[in-house]
């Protein structure tokens, strides 16, 4: 049975708090990403990149939170962790989500419209 958004955003809070690496970090900032998770969980979002907050060994703890998430909630079995070691850069990737919006996006490129930012935006034809 899938859990609302609020009970897994709760679950995803708990379950960050228990991290002994995300002690120092303040609750807000694991408010916000407990948010970010569950929105990618419940496919609102497809991905972010972790900025909220910086830890030392992200594969260990990321690997050990989506776990715990994936025991107790199959809401988070489509998530993982994707780090990329040059650029220290970790993001939380919904993969199921992010599969359908590549395939419909090679499929179909009239799902994409392309807005060039300036001072007057405009619409850019493919």
């Amino acid at each position: 049975m899938s859990r609302s958004f609020l009970a897994n955003k709760r679950l995803a809070h708990e379950e960050l708090s228990m991290q002994k690496t995300l002690r120092k970090v303040r609750p807000g900032k694991l408010e916000q990403f407990s948010s970010d998770l569950c929105l990618i969980a419940h496919g609102i979002r497809s991905a972010c990149l972790v900025d909220t907050f910086a830890i030392r060994d992200p594969v260990s703890m990321f690997s050990c939170v989506l776990a715990g998430l994936r025991s107790k909630s199959a809401t988070f079995a489509d998530i993982v962790h994707w780090y990329h070691p040059s650029s220290l850069q970790s993001f939380i990737v919904n993969s199921r989500t992010l599969r359908t919006l590549a395939r419909t996006l090679l499929e179909d490129n009239t799902a994409v419209t392309y807005v060039l930012l300036g001072a007057s935006p405009t619409l850019v034809s493919m």
